[in-house]
């Protein structure tokens, strides 16, 4: 009794299922067959989470105190979306806020250039109180902007703003179309 399925068939042995994997090379080439025990591999998934669960957590450790020292807190930024639902994201120093949204998930920031400032689609307003904090503004950045539709005192474009620790809670709000 067997099944066929991209490639590869399930049998059925004495109550054992054995999966069979057919590989084949380019055409004309021999074909090769191979079969896992499903059975086997169980016992070895079992035999490795019990050795798993004799690991004691780190707080137990007594070297637990330096460990914990050396964690370190990831910096966030304040992201508010056109609909004005506003996130938390996770920012990581050495990316541009633009891939900190993009890398988040969030798709209303375009930034179709991919951070290259050559298309304004990552366009952002930025909060007042941070302004002072960020690098000055090129000159292709504000062209770029004066070309943009509801440019406003603290637009910027996302790619350009490297983010680093001393902008931790970076408020951002994603410009309107």
């Amino acid at each position: 009794m067997g099944v066929q399925f991209d490639g590869a068939s399930a049998f059925i042995e004495k109550r054992r299922p054995v999966v069979k994997y057919v590989v084949s090379t380019l055409p004309g080439c021999s074909t090769r067959m191979f079969s896992i025990s499903l059975p086997f591999q169980l016992s070895v998934l079992r035999r490795k989470t019990k050795q798993m669960s004799n690991i004691n957590p780190i707080e137990n450790q007594p070297h637990a105190e330096s460990v914990l020292a050396d964690v370190q807190t990831v910096a966030s930024l304040v992201l508010t979306t056109r609909e004005g639902l506003t996130h938390r994201l996770e920012a990581r120093p050495g990316l541009s806020v633009m891939e900190i949204i993009r890398d988040a998930g969030i798709d209303e920031l375009l930034a179709l250039c991919g951070g290259s400032c050559s298309c304004a689609t990552c366009h952002v307003y930025i909060d007042p109180e941070f302004e002072g904090r960020l690098g000055r503004m090129s000159d292709d950045e504000n062209d770029l902007l004066d070309a943009a539709s509801n440019r406003k005192a603290n637009s910027r474009l996302s790619c350009q703003l490297l983010f680093r620790d001393e902008l931790e809670g970076l408020k951002v709000t994603i410009a309107q179309d």
